[in-house]
């Protein structure tokens, strides 16, 4: 028989990217055009490797597979598109076969499968390896090391990939006054024209080209230090930025400021490399013990939403969350808190814009072992699941009721649609486990519990929604 469990939720269910077996942790996420695609260091054979899944904009997901896998671990994935590749960048605890930390690169087709020959790795992991895409190249922000013996020196470096080799277009020169010598590269954005980057001496613009003096020292701040807090002999030794992306040609970064523990800015950036505004926009958590990982942003539909891992409470009691901000074009403030969206504890968001939604991603233990979940969303304000949510007038309610005397289920919409529509079922991975037509005009149609294929489905979690439209989705619980 079915129980059925009402989850009104007002953009989409919470999707359950990855549930396997072990642990599934750092997902990041880009979207291609057509669809999203997240990413992430997967446990589930005792070690680590690297999972990828197509995720739609209408909550549907395709199966993870495991992209890429080599010897060793590899851990912390990032992801980004271009016209038919992808660049995935990660780290791994091996260099062939000595356990020396490093990390590396690889494109991967349009059905994100490994291009093995494009492989790259460097020895000496020292920091983010970020992948960026330009006008014509990916473009690599990374951080990297040498083992001296006695300290660890590092070295940012920006380059361009041509035909799947690492072009170097900058070296991040160090403090010569100190041994050993260090800078980094931490990020990088493009406007359309040229790419942005922030490292340890501060802000340069580079160009889409391979041929540019690596040397180049053109660094810059667009505002003095001190007007965010920081002591200009410090700067170079702490993380300014910690997120970026794009709004036209204007870059919108989030970055830490030195007021106080907690205090984050928000600011515009224009062509020239100047803000746009007056004064960046301030916050202060200071109910957080501390921003635990840099936050995530995207811009869309006239906004962007940041999202980070916020820790409360002091160890052994320690609680991680996800909390957020909005803000619209003008800069304005919209909304802002806590947007935890399940039973556990959530960590490591990421969060891209793709057509006409945003997907936010994060790892989240309510199953006990810490797996992959989603969120397709519009705003803030509608992200949680709420007992007496608002429902807008043009958006179908779903309603689901049990037959007296059988197994079935009549699931009903609020109005009739316009359209023959298909009634999707969905399981907690996902998985499209059946679709019933549900002709134009018509209010209601009958559910069996059965698949596409005729079989019985098992025990266990369903999801309920008018196929690509505007609804509440149910949750159904079948014993």
């Amino acid at each position: 028989m079915f129980l059925f469990v009402l989850s009104l939720i007002t953009n989409s269910v919470d999707i359950p990217i990855c549930t396997a077996p072990g642990d599934q942790l750092y997902p990041d996420v880009c979207w291609d055009g057509e669809a999203f695609w997240v990413v992430w260091q997967d446990g589930r054979d005792d070690y680590w490797e690297i999972y990828i899944s197509k995720i739609y904009e209408s909550g549907q997901t395709e199966e993870p597979k495991s992209v890429y896998s080599i010897e060793g671990n590899l851990t912390e994935p990032l992801i980004v598109s271009g016209s038919d590749t992808f660049c995935l960048t990660f780290h791994s605890d091996k260099w062939d076969t000595m356990s020396i930390p490093a990390s590396g690169y690889v494109l991967l087709d349009s059905t994100g499968s490994a291009l093995e020959s494009t492989c790259r790795k460097r020895i000496y992991d020292a920091g983010p390896i970020v992948p960026v895409m330009c006008k014509d190249h990916f473009a690599i922000v990374a951080t990297w090391g040498w083992d001296y013996g006695i300290e660890f020196p590092t070295e940012g470096e920006v380059g361009l990939l041509n035909e799947g080799s690492f072009n170097r277009i900058l070296v991040v020169p160090g403090d010569t006054t100190i041994f050993p010598c260090m800078s980094f590269a931490e990020s990088g954005v493009w406007n359309g024209e040229r790419l942005l980057c922030y490292t340890s001496e501060g802000f340069i613009w580079l160009r889409d080209t391979l041929e540019q003096d690596p040397h180049n020292d053109e660094y810059f701040y667009p505002r003095e230090p001190a007007e965010l807090g920081w002591d200009p002999d410090y700067i170079s030794e702490v993380p300014l930025v910690v997120a970026t992306t794009r709004m036209d040609t204007v870059i919108a970064m989030i970055g830490r400021c030195d007021f106080e523990e907690n205090a984050f800015y928000f600011d515009l950036i224009g062509k020239q490399g100047s803000p746009i505004i007056e004064t960046p926009l301030f916050f202060n958590y200071g109910s957080f013990l501390n921003w635990y990982r840099s936050t995530t942003i995207a811009y869309g539909n006239g906004r962007f939403i940041s999202v980070v891992e916020a820790k409360t409470g002091e160890f052994p009691m320690t609680a991680l969350s996800l909390w957020g901000v909005e803000i619209d074009s003008d800069v304005t403030l919209l909304t802002e808190g806590d947007i935890t969206g399940g039973p556990g504890q959530e960590m490591q968001p990421a969060i891209s814009f793709g057509e006409n939604h945003f997907l936010l991603v994060w790892v989240d233990n309510r199953n006990g072992n810490w797996d992959i979940y989603g969120r397709i969303l519009d705003s803030l304000e509608y992200s949680g699941i709420s007992e007496s949510p608002v429902t807008p007038s043009n958006q179908q309610v779903i309603k689901v009721d049990k037959q007296v005397f059988s197994n079935e289920l009549l699931i009903s919409l609020s109005s009739p649609l316009q359209n023959d529509t298909e009634i999707e079922i969905r399981d907690v991975a996902g998985r499209t486990v059946r679709e019933i037509r549900l002709d134009a005009g018509k209010t209601s149609c009958i559910w069996d519990g059965s698949t596409s294929e005729g079989s019985l489905t098992e025990s266990g979690v369903y999801f309920i929604s008018p196929k690509n439209k505007s609804s509440k989705t149910v949750k159904v619980v079948k014993f």
